[in-house]
């Protein structure tokens, strides 16, 4: 697996990624972001969002997407996005680590969600 930060021509799988996410919180109707929006967002000069991507053979198999404050869903408040993402695990480990390591001031709150997320990580695992 390689994690890399993402590129304009990443846009359309990052999209594809948002979606399933929202299908699967059974809110297909919520992603109101589109191509063009993530593209003119996150690499204008000043972007409004950072985002990894996780391949394997070059395909795109997972993103993480973090920003300040940009909505991507309707309806969505940012604790309760937060909560679907951890609620799914949706971010792998690795990924996380990627993300920590590209925020320049890591806070202990930012440390102790990468915790939380290793622990509803072990637990997932643990279940299956």
């Amino acid at each position: 697996m390689n994690i890399r930060k993402a590129t304009k021509n990443d846009m359309p799988q990052v999209l594809e990624l948002i979606q399933e996410l929202a299908i699967f919180e059974k809110e297909p109707d919520a992603v109101v972001v589109t191509v063009d929006d993530l593209v003119r967002d996150g690499f204008s000069e000043n972007p409004l969002f950072q985002c990894f991507v996780a391949e394997v053979e070059n395909e795109i198999i997972g993103m993480a997407l973090y920003y300040y404050r940009y909505k991507l869903a309707k309806d969505w408040t940012q604790d309760e996005y937060k909560e679907k993402l951890l609620d799914r695990v949706f971010t792998s480990i690795s990924i996380f680590d990627n993300v920590l390591h590209d925020v320049e001031l890591i806070d202990y709150s930012l440390k102790r969600n990468k915790t939380l997320l290793e622990e509803l990580i072990r637990r997932k695992l643990g279940s299956i």
